[in-house]
């Protein structure tokens, strides 16, 4: 999915974006490594590879700054929920470390645009769009900006796409590490820290910028869409049922605890977005072979 959303990515906002990639390693890399050092060069995964040919700029992070806290409060997860998602919160540090802001000269110097790995550029992303963004959040005087997540109604939800102010959300993470080390499992692991931290100030991100597949397109046009998210249904997990209206045909693990966003894709949207999606998500993904052990090539064909 990465592979799918840095191609759009390029094709679609090239002109606006400066790809990055956080690319997570606890529990891959040597396992006597306990520092939280990182390193741009991403001689252990081919992914990190196949992304730097591409022109993103690629940080491998073997351990979070504060995975102790992490650890303390959810040692029974997995590697991928213990560090993956919490990468949100090392943004501000990253980009002190390895000099994001200045690698070009049109890199913005305040904000970031922080995506999910399963998104899709399907529209172009011009500079004007993102500077709009920009202003509204410097306008309301907030930290971040981000929105929904399963229902179009306006709320604070959903962080797989957001924009950051910089400074201030990096005066915020020692408060907020704080509140989990005190106050432990806050849900749906960062984004319910985020949700949940009482002295952050939040924007509303517009809905067509972490739009899903499974809303009934009207009164929206496609081409209104900068970003889908696929929060939900996803390729190899049920989505191509939904795109060919196959209620029926969906496997019994995909109907929780997502079962009502799949029918919502049959019932509301036809398929049609989720269709589009997997149209475009073959077209722009990269092959296995370039980006995958031959061991995660057939775990997924195996799904």
């Amino acid at each position: 999915m990465y592979s799918a959303a840095l191609n759009s990515a390029i094709l679609n906002a090239g002109e606006s974006l400066q790809p990055v990639l956080m690319l997570g390693r606890l529990g891959l890399d040597d396992a006597s490594n306990t520092t939280a050092s990182t390193h741009r060069r991403a001689t252990t995964s081919k992914i990190g590879q196949w992304a730097e040919a591409r022109g993103a700029w690629v940080i491998n992070v073997p351990r979070l700054s504060f995975q102790d806290i992490v650890d303390k409060h959810y040692a029974q997860k997995g590697f991928g929920h213990r560090q993956g998602p919490w990468l949100r919160l090392e943004i501000p540090r990253l980009i002190k470390e390895h000099g994001l802001m200045n690698i070009s000269e049109t890199i913005c110097k305040s904000h970031v645009l922080y995506t999910d790995a399963d998104v899709l550029f399907p529209n172009k992303l011009s500079p004007e769009s993102l500077s709009q963004l920009v202003d509204t959040l410097l306008s309301d005087d907030a930290t971040l900006m981000y929105g929904r997540e399963s229902g179009k109604e306006a709320g604070f939800v959903n962080t797989g796409v957001m924009v950051l102010n910089v400074k201030k959300f990096s005066g915020k993470i020692p408060g907020m590490l704080q509140f989990l080390n005190k106050r432990g499992d806050q849900g749906a692991f960062d984004q319910g820290l985020v949700n949940n931290y009482p002295r952050l100030t939040r924007s509303l991100l517009p809905i067509h910028y972490n739009w899903k597949l499974y809303w009934k397109l009207e009164p929206s046009t496609f081409d209104q869409v900068k970003i889908i998210h696929l929060h939900g249904p996803k390729p190899g997990r049920g989505l191509e049922k939904v795109a060919s209206c196959d209620a029926e045909g969906l496997p019994s693990q995909y109907k929780e605890p997502y079962g009502d966003l799949y029918q919502w894709g049959i019932c509301c949207d036809k398929g049609r977005s989720a269709a589009w999606f997997m149209d475009s998500y073959d077209k722009l993904r990269a092959p296995f072979k370039d980006i995958c052990e031959e061991s995660m090539e057939e775990r997924w064909r195996q799904m």
